[in-house]
């Protein structure tokens, strides 16, 4: 509407140019009137067709919808779409930069990548279970056997227990699995965590040394403790584990050879379950 307007105001300036060099027409001469006409239509044209050319560029680089209706739609919803796009792709940039970050000989660097994955579980609850999978991949390797990387896993195991803090409040990340694996557990402190649904897996895992505190463990709406496998060689300390209805401590193939578990103090309510399977020295293991 606005290049109408300009080309109009134009072939007005061009007839008023025409019309004061040449005077008012003396007589009704036909010749004469084509003439003018002619000169009219010379300076018009052109400055129509640079503006149907500029029109043409201004819709090929910016959509309008003053096109027609539908393709106004369109092009907003292409717009969210794109938006979209871009948003889910940040999940995915971030998790592989975290990855990258984890593998770093740099303690620094290391931290942040495991500040990344806390970021990406936080804000993608789709992505949630896999960067718990990730960060408990993360401290069950610094408690492996080539591995003597304990300071770190006391920084994972901080991020684990700020996520688990029943003062917090649910995050979303009570409802995950977390399986610890393939490792000698040294030192490592994780009290006062509260699942909401979800399960924490002890896989394969000796514990030793300074052993593993789990103190005031708070299992609710079917959450689980699973021990497989385990061997207790230093103190597995479960004191005030409570397993609300529905809720289930399981020792499968767990041996106690020279340490303690320390069951004091718990609580089963109706419908929660402690499942000891085997015997230490012939005695079953239950609360102390």
């Amino acid at each position: 509407m606005e290049l109408v307007v300009i080309v109009v105001a134009l072939a007005i300036g061009a007839a008023s140019i025409i019309w004061v060099r040449l005077g008012p027409p003396a007589h009704d001469d036909q010749g004469f009137r084509a003439t003018i006409i002619g000169w009219a239509l010379s300076i018009v044209s052109p400055i129509l067709a640079l503006a149907a050319g500029l029109r043409r560029q201004h819709l090929r680089g910016a959509p309008s919808i003053e096109q027609n209706a539908n393709g106004g739609i369109n092009v907003a919803a292409k717009i969210v779409t794109i938006g979209r796009a871009g948003a889910s792709q940040e999940p995915i940039k971030l998790y592989r930069r975290a990855m990258v970050s984890l593998d770093s000989p740099k303690a620094n660097t290391r931290r942040a990548g495991l500040h990344m994955l806390e970021e990406v579980a936080d804000n993608w609850p789709e992505w949630r279970q896999r960067c718990v999978d990730s960060i408990c991949k993360v401290l069950s390797d610094c408690y492996a056997a080539t591995s003597s990387d304990h300071p770190f896993a006391r920084e994972v195991a901080l991020l684990i227990r700020s996520r688990l803090d029943p003062e917090v409040g649910d995050l979303g990340w009570g409802r995950c699995t977390f399986v610890i694996r393939d490792c000698t557990v040294n030192g490592l402190e994780l009290p006062n965590l509260r699942l909401n649904g979800g399960t924490i897996r002890l896989a394969n895992v000796k514990i030793a040394g300074a052993g593993l505190r789990m103190s005031g463990l708070s299992l609710e709406h079917g959450a689980a403790l699973m021990a497989e496998h385990v061997s207790i060689e230093a103190v597995a300390d479960l004191t005030g584990l409570l397993c609300a209805p529905g809720a289930s401590a399981e020792f499968a193939d767990t041996v106690i050879s020279g340490g303690v578990l320390n069951l004091h103090r718990v609580k089963v309510d109706s419908s929660g379950t402690v499942s000891p399977h085997h015997r230490r020295w012939g005695q079953p293991i239950g609360p102390g």
